[in-house]
């Protein structure tokens, strides 16, 4: 009709917000596990009470007790002690059990310490060194760090040859990696593997 404005509408793009609702629904897929997880975790750690600690306690220092000599210890009668023991495993506070080795038994007890800087700490960058730093088995632990440096890592090899192999085939070519400090462990003096569960009185 003469002058009448032509009104131009946008439709929205459907396969658009397809791709896009698909990619949430796979991201709180992915998440929404590890969140069951987590308050599943919480609501066990505040409803924790002297028994469960010292439940925790007994198997951090001898994983592979019995249920009975683990309620006798606990002041417990086995069925009670047995369901708080699967209650903590659901929930995630215990996590596994394992065995303790000799490192130099089974050629770990050379040790180093090495202090990492990388050129760059975006958010995809740290991922990438992340994912590629768990792939290196002689690495045992990894710590991101507020300071002069990234990452502090703690390397166990068979000598220092073999840490200098390591270094040469494998950390020097980590994702982002500008500079290394290497510190050789001299003596280890304390390293404790169990956490410090202190049952309330």
């Amino acid at each position: 009709m003469p002058g009448a404005r032509s009104v131009l509408t946008e439709r929205p793009n459907s396969s658009r917000k397809g791709v896009v609702y698909g990619s949430k629904i796979c991201i709180y897929r992915a998440i929404i596990p590890e969140l069951e997880l987590s308050l599943r975790r919480m609501a066990c750690c505040i409803a924790m009470d002297r028994i469960d600690q010292k439940i925790l306690a007994e198997l951090q220092a001898d994983a592979r007790l019995s249920i009975v000599e683990l309620s006798r210890r606990v002041g417990l009668t086995k069925t009670p002690c047995a369901e708080r023991v699967r209650r903590l495993e659901k929930a995630g506070v215990i996590r596994g059990y394992h065995a303790d080795l000799d490192p130099d038994a089974v050629g770990a007890g050379h040790i180093v310490v090495v202090q990492v800087l990388l050129t760059s700490t975006t958010e995809q960058d740290l991922r990438r060194f992340n994912d590629a730093v768990r792939r290196i088995p002689e690495i045992e632990s990894c710590h991101m760090i507020a300071g002069d440096f990234d990452y502090l890592l703690k390397v166990r090899t068979r000598d220092i040859n073999a840490y200098r192999r390591v270094m040469g085939d494998q950390i020097s070519g980590l994702p982002c990696v500008k500079q290394t400090h290497t510190y050789v462990v001299m003596e280890v003096v304390k390293d404790e593997r169990s956490l410090p569960v202190r049952p309330t009185a």
